[in-house]
């Protein structure tokens, strides 16, 4: 395993226990809940490591995690004991088959080349009167030593996520998070060019303080952030996004 490889492994496998994403994860399911859509069939796209999906399945939706990478594939598929559905395959991969009521895709879009091919895609996927959540890296001045590991290219504003879905979604929802570990992002991977110190939020004081923290931030927007999530609405073909 290189270590590109290992380390897009690990960043898997510390999703067990990262606070950060576990909000991230909460934020959207209350999102969910909140629009009316507590229950359906949810596609979660590169779900990684299947945590989101023991989340959604938890909640009461009809979980089909899709993986491409192998490794996190494996992880997920050992997840889901058999209680829901989890295939290793690229979003372009995708058919008509596998549309849902709700659609997730947690930090993924900045991996792909054919952004503007991958938004059209999950159009497609959405069915009529469902939703898309969607999660990317925030803040292109934040890109570095992690980007470049785990593959990004790219990072995004509010702005310029607005702009990528905009053609194909109408934005309900639109907000930062992480505004408190912006300071760490530009240190560690920006300025050092290091790993990010996971092990130390893991146990004891520091895990509980940045499990507060987060929580408190998925509750309460900040003006800009390590992370950017929106919640959409396919346009009917022919129709143009409005601004909020």
């Amino acid at each position: 395993m290189n270590l590109h490889d290992r380390y897009t492994h690990e960043d898997h496998e510390f999703r067990d226990n990262d606070p950060y994403a576990t909000a991230k994860y909460e934020l959207s399911l209350r999102w969910l809940a909140g629009d009316g859509l507590g229950g359906g069939s949810l596609l979660n796209i590169g779900c990684g490591g299947g945590v989101f999906n023991d989340m959604a399945d938890a909640a009461g939706y009809v979980v089909h995690g899709v993986e491409p990478d192998a490794a996190a594939f494996d992880l997920a598929r050992r997840r889901s004991a058999d209680r829901y559905a989890v295939s290793n395959r690229h979003l372009l991969d995708l058919t008509a088959d596998d549309a849902a009521d709700i659609v997730v895709m947690h930090d993924v879009l900045e991996h792909i080349d054919a952004e503007t091919e991958a938004v059209s895609k999950v159009r497609t996927l959405v069915r009529d009167g469902g939703v898309a959540v969607v999660s990317v890296p925030a803040l292109e001045s934040l890109f570095g030593y992690h980007d470049r590991q785990l593959g990004h290219r790219r990072r995004y504003t509010k702005t310029t996520l607005r702009r990528s879905l905009s053609p194909e979604f109408e934005i309900r929802r639109l907000r930062y998070f992480g505004f408190s570990l912006v300071p760490l992002t530009l240190w560690y991977s920006r300025l050092r060019q290091e790993p990010y110190p996971t092990g130390s939020v893991q146990t004891g004081l520091l895990s509980k303080a940045m499990k507060g923290l987060c929580a408190f931030e998925a509750r309460v927007p900040g003006p800009i952030g390590t992370s950017v999530l929106a919640m959409v609405r396919p346009l009917d073909r022919g129709t143009h996004a409005t601004s909020d």
